[in-house]
Protein backbone atom coordinates (compact mmCIF):
# COMPACT_ATOMS: atom_id res chain seq x y z
CA UNK A 1 0.00 0.00 0.00
CA UNK A 2 3.34 2.51 0.42
CA UNK A 3 3.97 2.05 -3.38
CA UNK A 4 0.41 3.01 -4.29
CA UNK A 5 0.11 5.89 -2.03
CA UNK A 6 3.68 6.93 -3.46
CA UNK A 7 2.78 6.90 -6.92
CA UNK A 8 -0.47 8.63 -6.09
CA UNK A 9 1.38 11.87 -4.55
CA UNK A 10 3.66 11.80 -7.39
CA UNK A 11 1.07 11.31 -9.93
CA UNK A 12 -1.36 13.84 -8.09
CA UNK A 13 1.19 16.84 -8.27
CA UNK A 14 1.53 17.24 -12.19
CA UNK A 15 4.35 19.21 -12.14
CA UNK A 16 1.75 21.86 -10.66
CA UNK A 17 3.81 22.92 -7.35
CA UNK A 18 6.78 23.93 -9.51
CA UNK A 19 4.71 25.59 -12.00
CA UNK A 20 2.69 27.47 -9.47
CA UNK A 21 5.81 28.46 -7.58
CA UNK A 22 6.96 30.28 -10.83
CA UNK A 23 3.65 32.00 -11.54
CA UNK A 24 3.38 33.04 -8.61
CA UNK A 25 7.08 34.83 -8.28
CA UNK A 26 6.82 36.55 -11.79
CA UNK A 27 3.43 37.59 -11.12
CA UNK A 28 2.52 41.20 -8.89
CA UNK A 29 -0.95 41.67 -9.16
CA UNK A 30 -2.44 39.95 -5.81
CA UNK A 31 -5.70 39.37 -7.21
CA UNK A 32 -4.04 37.49 -10.02
CA UNK A 33 -2.04 35.34 -7.60
CA UNK A 34 -5.28 34.61 -5.49
CA UNK A 35 -6.92 33.18 -8.63
CA UNK A 36 -3.73 31.02 -9.33
CA UNK A 37 -3.69 29.94 -5.68
CA UNK A 38 -7.39 29.12 -5.93
CA UNK A 39 -7.06 27.56 -9.40
CA UNK A 40 -4.57 25.20 -8.33
CA UNK A 41 -6.52 23.87 -4.68
CA UNK A 42 -9.36 23.39 -7.42
CA UNK A 43 -7.17 20.91 -9.80
CA UNK A 44 -5.66 19.28 -6.61
CA UNK A 45 -8.67 18.56 -5.00
CA UNK A 46 -10.11 17.20 -8.24
CA UNK A 47 -7.41 14.96 -9.00
CA UNK A 48 -7.93 13.48 -5.76
CA UNK A 49 -11.19 12.56 -5.92
CA UNK A 50 -10.54 11.31 -9.61
CA UNK A 51 -7.35 8.68 -7.95
CA UNK A 52 -9.86 7.93 -5.06
CA UNK A 53 -12.51 6.73 -7.45
CA UNK A 54 -10.20 4.84 -9.98
CA UNK A 55 -9.01 3.07 -6.48
CA UNK A 56 -12.24 2.66 -5.26
CA UNK A 57 -13.42 1.24 -9.21
CA UNK A 58 -10.28 -0.86 -9.24
CA UNK A 59 -9.61 -1.72 -5.45
CA UNK A 60 -10.73 -5.83 -5.74
CA UNK A 61 -8.09 -6.27 -8.64
CA UNK A 62 -5.68 -5.14 -6.36
CA UNK A 63 -6.56 -6.45 -2.54
CA UNK A 64 -8.49 -9.57 -3.15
Amino acid sequence: TQTIVGLFVGFSDFGTATAVTQLLAKEEDEAKKLKIINTTVVFRVFIIIVFCLVFLAVKDIFFR
